[in-house]
């Protein structure tokens, strides 16, 4: 095997990650490098994996920049977020703090 420029090393160690974290669906996701600036391009079913990818890519010795084109797309195996009522719940909207 030739050996790797430093970016092909940087971009094969990031597809190695993304393809080792079990909520990461690395075939959604492209890597691209240019000298040491990272560009994930892809889909992500959460913003967590998305995040999550971001963070792998930035902890590769070499890396000096990631920029994150990850977009958030579910699966369709994926459940969505679960909605429940009460029955006689008075009050407004909830609300996230």
């Amino acid at each position: 095997m030739p050996d790797l420029t430093p970016d092909e090393r940087i971009a094969a160690d990031i597809r190695m990650r993304l393809e080792q974290h079990e909520m990461i669906d690395a075939s959604r996701i492209t890597v691209e490098v240019a000298d040491g600036i990272v560009k994930l391009v892809g889909t992500a079913t959460n913003r967590f994996v998305r995040h999550r990818a971001e963070d792998l890519a930035s902890d590769v010795e070499g890396v000096k920049e990631v920029m994150n084109k990850i977009g958030i797309q579910p699966s369709d195996a994926e459940p969505g977020p679960v909605l429940s009522t009460q029955a006689g719940h008075k009050g407004g909207s909830t609300q996230r703090s």
